[in-house]
C-alpha cells in the first residue's frame, strides 16, 4: 500500500511540473526553448524535453522547425475558447454588458479574482472605444490599481488584502496607489459608495468605473467595468455610469446562483 501511495505522489508531482511548464508559455510573447524553460523553473532539461514532447504530440505546443523552440499550439487555443464559451458567469452577464455598451459607447469588461490578480473573462467592444477589449480575454492585471480589481478587493476581506500588500504595490503611473494606508482609505470609500474608479492608475490615459458582481447569496464572484479614454470619462459620466453599473449588478445577482 505504501508503494502505491508513493507512486501516486510521484505522478502528482510529475503532473505539477508539466502544468508549470505549460504556464510558462502564458508569460511569454515569443518561442521558448528547452534550456530557457528548464532554467526559469529550475527543472532538469530532460524533464522539460519529455513533457514538451508529450504536449507537442497532443497539439498543446508547436515546435518551430528552424529554431527548435516551442510556442502554445492550437489545442491550447481550443481549450481556451471552450472555457470562454462555457463560462456561466460570462454567459449570464453578456446581455447586461451589451446593454451597458450600447448606453455608454465604451468598452465593458468582466473579470474574476484569481491569486491576487484580476483575470478578464468577458468584454463588449464599441466602435468608438479607444481599444478592443476583446483582446484582454484571459489577460491578468493587478487587483489594487484597476477599477474592476478594487471593486472586488474592497469586499474580499482583511486576509486577502494583507496578502496583496505583502506582495508589494508596484507603481505603474504617477496615480498608482502604492501606500497601504491610502489603499485602505480607497477601499473603504468603495464600500461606502458601492463602486470603484481607476483614475489612470494602471495605464495612463484610461479611466474606468467598476462594481462588484455578487451571486444570489451575496458573495462577490466577479467585477464589471466601463472603461474609456480619460478625456471622455468626465466626473459626470463616471457618476452616471456608476449608477447604471450598480443597477445592472442588482438585476444580474438573482440570476447568479
Amino acid at each position: 500500500m505504501a508503494q502505491k501511495h508513493e507512486g501516486d505522489q510521484s505522478k502528482v508531482k510529475s503532473l505539477y511540473k508539466a502544468l508549470l511548464i505549460l504556464e510558462e508559455f502564458m508569460a511569454a510573447d515569443t518561442y521558448l526553448g528547452v534550456n530557457q524553460i528548464a532554467e526559469a523553473l529550475a527543472l532538469p532539461k530532460s524533464t522539460v524535453s519529455n513533457v514538451l514532447s508529450v504536449f507537442e504530440s497532443r497539439g498543446f505546443v508547436e515546435r518551430d522547425s528552424h529554431s527548435g523552440k516551442f510556442k502554445l499550439g492550437i489545442k491550447a487555443l481550443e481549450l481556451s475558447n471552450h472555457t470562454y464559451q462555457t463560462n456561466d458567469v460570462r454567459r449570464i452577464l453578456q446581455p447586461f454588458m451589451q446593454e451597458l455598451g450600447r448606453y455608454s459607447m465604451e468598452n465593458v469588461l468582466l473579470a474574476v479574482y484569481s491569486g491576487g490578480e484580476v483575470v478578464y473573462i468577458g468584454a463588449v467592444h464599441e466602435e468608438r472605444a479607444s481599444f478592443n477589449g476583446r483582446y484582454l480575454i484571459g489577460v491578468r492585471a493587478p487587483v489594487y490599481c484597476t477599477g474592476i480589481g478594487k471593486a472586488m478587493l474592497a469586499f474580499l476581506g482583511e486576509e486577502e488584502l494583507r496578502r496583496i500588500v505583502a506582495k508589494g504595490l508596484k507603481q505603474f503611473t504617477e496615480n498608482t496607489i502604492t501606500d497601504e494606508s491610502r489603499l485602505r482609505q480607497e477601499l473603504e470609500q468603495i464600500r461606502c459608495q458601492g463602486y470603484a474608479v481607476d483614475n489612470m492608475e494602471h495605464e495612463f490615459g484610461l479611466k474606468c468605473v467598476a462594481v462588484p458582481i455578487r451571486d444570489s447569496g451575496g458573495e462577490v464572484i466577479a467585477g464589471m467595468s466601463i472603461s474609456g479614454p480619460s478625456l471622455r470619462m468626465s466626473e459626470e459620466k463616471i457618476k452616471d455610469y456608476s449608477v447604471r453599473l450598480q443597477e445592472v449588478a442588482r438585476r444580474a445577482s438573482s440570476m447568479l446562483i
